[in-house]
């Protein structure tokens, strides 16, 4: 299945809704109410080996890490300065517009921009063909393989 989608001036950008799915991050306090889905923006960074998610939706869907964590201070035209956390954060479903559910783990958060929610890198692009097609300004993604 291929997906095409219109490039916007930050990038190649795709809606995302996330969402902490109970019965895969079972350390959230049971005594407080489920967090809500959250609609946002990810960034496709071929530049990035990892993925990584805004601290502020972290925290809003109360996302936990596992292990410990490091701090690394990173910098790009589209991020700016950003100081990245790194450690391994457990996200839900990702449901990515067109191209259907899948779980992700994420190695980071930080925050970067008030419009961009994920930080999609070479983990998640190594299970498509991704084309950008500059003149256009459009990319595509097709799925070589099945979801994990």
């Amino acid at each position: 299945m291929t997906v095409r989608f219109d490039s916007d001036p930050e990038g190649p950008l795709v809606k995302v809704v996330i969402d902490n799915d109970p019965d895969w991050n079972q350390l959230r306090d049971p005594f407080l109410p489920e967090p809500q889905p959250v609609h946002t923006l990810a960034l496709l960074d071929t530049g990035a080996s990892h993925c990584l998610i805004d601290k502020e939706i972290a925290d809003r869907l109360r996302l936990v890490s596992n292990g410990p964590t490091a701090f690394v201070g990173a910098s790009s035209p589209i991020m700016g300065d950003a100081q990245v956390q790194f450690a391994e954060i457990y996200v839900g479903l990702v449901r990515v517009s067109g191209l259907g559910d899948m779980l992700l783990q994420m190695r980071g958060m930080a925050h970067w921009s008030d419009r961009i929610g994920l930080l999609l890198g070479r983990e998640f692009l190594d299970r498509f063909r991704f084309v950008y097609d500059g003149p256009a300004r459009s990319f595509s993604l097709e799925r070589t393989e099945p979801w994990p």
